[in-house]
């Protein structure tokens, strides 16, 4: 009887935490949060191979305050299913900055649908930022620097110019 009436009162207790939960946390039952994505790009225009940012908030839509530690994914949107490119997680203020390999994503055009998104969790809806456009060239942004030379040449004399070709983006130099 004893053990009867304490296993009772347990899932009396049990059952009452349960109903209390979410007044206590100041929650309603089931209740999501709705969130707001944000997301820039560090430049429109890379070349294949250059590292770019896509960076961005996270925040809850009622109160602006940033989410953290959750995963934000950026895709590129396409009719038959968006392809993933890169993902990172929010910082203290729902800020994240993810990098990625510039590369065309579809066979036809250099052109990438860029999106960032957040798939929710059982607490924060759901979100996806704005489109951007980012134009992927195949060809590789170059700088060249000529060296000076104090020497005046006498007509019909000939001249070698000397320098350096470098990637524009890295700085690194460029051979072949």
């Amino acid at each position: 009887m004893k053990v009867r009436i304490i296993m009772l009162i347990f899932s009396a207790v049990l059952c009452l935490s349960l109903l209390l939960s979410p007044i206590l946390t100041n929650q309603k039952a089931g209740a999501v949060t709705s969130t707001s994505l944000t997301m820039s790009v560090s430049t429109l225009t890379p070349s294949k191979g250059q590292q770019i940012t896509f960076s961005g908030y996270l925040t809850k839509a009622d109160t602006g305050t940033g989410v953290t530690g959750v995963i934000i994914s950026i895709y590129d949107s396409d009719p038959l299913g968006d392809d993933f490119m890169a993902s990172g997680t929010t910082g203290s203020n729902g800020y994240f900055s993810i990098s990625w390999t510039a590369a065309p994503m579809d066979p036809d055009s250099g052109d990438v649908e860029a999106f960032a998104n957040f798939a929710g969790t059982s607490a924060l809806g759901s979100s996806q930022s704005s489109y951007h456009t980012v134009t992927v060239s195949e060809k590789v942004v170059t700088s060249l620097t000529l060296s000076v030379s104090e020497y005046t040449p006498a007509e019909g004399e000939q001249i070698t110019f000397s320098g350096y070709l470098t990637k524009a983006d890295t700085g690194t130099g460029v051979t072949g």
